[in-house]
This record gives C-alpha cells, structure tokens and sequence, in this order.
C-alpha cells in the first residue's frame, strides 16, 4: 500500500470509529432515559396500587402476609433501581464533561507547545470507583488551567488524574445502568408474585 492509501485507510478507520462513538453514546443515554422512565412508572403504579395491600403490621403471633412482603420487597427494588440510574446519569454528565476538558487539554498543549499528552492504558485495578465518583460530584475538579513550557510536567499529572476520573466515571455509567436494568427485572418478577 502506498501513504496515500495508507492514510485514506486510517482517515476512514477514524470516520467510523467517530460514527460508533456516537451512536453508542446516542443509545446509552436513550437506554439510560427508557428504563429510568419505566421504573419511575412503575414506582408511581405500585404506589396507586397500595390501597389493595393491608397495613403493615410486625405481630410474631399472626401468620406472615407473601403478598405484602413481596410488595414492599417490589418497591425497595424500584427505588433501588431508579436510584442507580440516577447515579448512572449523574456519573455520564460528568465523564462527557471531563472528556471535553480531556480534548481541550490535549488540542491546547499541542497547539501552545507542539506536545503531545499521554495517551497510554489507564490501570483501574486498585482504584476505589466510589471515593472517586463523591470526589468528583461533591467536591471541585482540577481542571488544568493554564498551559506553558514551565508547567508541562505539571500538566501531564493533572491530565493523567482527570483521564482517569473520567475512565472511572465511564465505568461507574455503565455499571450502574447494569444494575438499574436488572434490579428493574427482578422487581418486576417479584411483583408478580402479588398478583397470582
């Protein structure tokens, strides 16, 4: 192959790779919305429905009511689902906006001081996914402000840091959607036990 196949090779590798990137994107937020709207559908129908179900009542002297149990069981899960697509949501917010600041970062260093950023295999292994996500939702993030020669070695551990808060971020998404969808699932199989 010649440069120029070459090239128009990877300049259509690229194009592809950009076009998947954002349908992913695309379907993940509309999979994020549908099943968050289900279950808060479901939650707002379990909780018209609550009149069918006795009170509740803990006397170890009367038998157990499985309709109720499973009832509550239904809407503890709902709760738990729709609590895990909003940290879902939540964590998808801030990894768009840390990986914008990531593109930022890597377009200015190498317009300011024709340099490149690492763009190395971030290691997760023994990172906490939860002290992250609190740190970045509660507290402020480093963004790397401004760029000279002086600071480079500076830049590059910040980059480095916000690189990975966004990996862990995107990890964080995607799990969470995981369990909003099963948890969604297995609530709805449990309801049904009320209802036979």
């Amino acid at each position: 192959m010649t440069e120029s196949q070459l090239n128009n090779k990877l300049d259509e590798y690229t194009q592809r790779h950009r076009f998947w990137t954002n349908l992913v994107l695309n379907q993940f937020g509309f999979s994020l919305n549908l099943f968050i709207t289900i279950s808060i559908g479901f939650l707002g129908y379990l909780i018209s429905t609550k009149d069918k179900y006795p009170e509740i009542v803990i006397d170890f002297n009367q038998s157990v009511n499985w309709n109720l149990v499973f009832y509550v069981f239904t809407l503890i899960l709902v709760f738990i689902s729709i609590l895990s697509g909003s940290i879902s949501i939540i964590s998808r917010l801030y990894d768009l906006r840390l990986t914008r600041h990531i593109i930022w970062t890597r377009k200015a260093v190498f317009k300011k001081l024709n340099k490149f950023l690492p763009d190395s295999y971030i290691n997760l292994k023994n990172e906490s996914l939860i002290r992250t996500f609190i740190k970045v939702i509660f507290f402020k993030i480093e963004f790397i402000g401004e760029i000279n020669a002086d600071n480079f070695e500076s830049i590059k551990l910040q980059f480095e840091n916000i690189r990975k808060q966004s990996k862990i971020l995107g990890r964080i998404s995607w799990r969470a959607h995981k369990v909003q969808i099963v948890i969604l699932v297995i609530s709805v199989l449990i309801y049904g036990f009320t209802i036979f």
